[in-house]
């Protein structure tokens, strides 16, 4: 039996990964809170001052908490540093996972900062079942 996402308990979360890109991310949790009041909601904001490596504060269902990117994380102000921060959404991901995958639910959605919903997730899911879905670029994505 298949059942609407917007009907089903959910974890969203997102991370902005520079102080100008909060404002972006608080707009996109409005839209989420609106559409889907009883999801869950993981963001986090980077980097944290006083921390050596990328550090985040962390809102979530369980309070407010600090991770830190494992692996040494350096920012040069190049066109990588949009790669190096797109790298870190796995790990993110997976911390999400880690953390509050036990609430019980077994969805976690991420959203990037700067997308809206106009509208609740109408995206059809058997309820029991692991779905691992996401748009993947490439060359061939990327041609018009």
């Amino acid at each position: 039996m298949y059942k609407r996402i917007d009907e089903l308990p959910a974890i969203l979360t997102s991370f902005a990964y520079r102080e100008e890109h909060f404002p972006e991310m608080e707009e996109m949790l409005v839209t989420v809170r609106r559409h889907h009041p009883t999801w869950h909601l993981v963001p986090g904001r980077g980097p944290v001052s006083g921390f050596k490596g990328a550090a985040f504060e962390v809102e979530s269902p369980r309070g407010n908490c600090r991770w830190t990117l494992p692996v040494p994380f350096e920012l040069d102000g190049s066109l990588n540093d949009w790669t190096r921060i797109v790298w870190m959404k796995a790990w993110w991901m997976t911390s999400v996972w880690d953390q509050f995958g036990s609430i019980p639910i077994n969805r976690v959605i991420w959203l990037d900062a700067d997308a809206r919903l106009n509208g609740p997730l109408d995206i059809l899911l058997e309820p029991e079942k692991e779905v691992v879905a996401g748009v993947w670029g490439g060359a061939e994505w990327n041609r018009g």
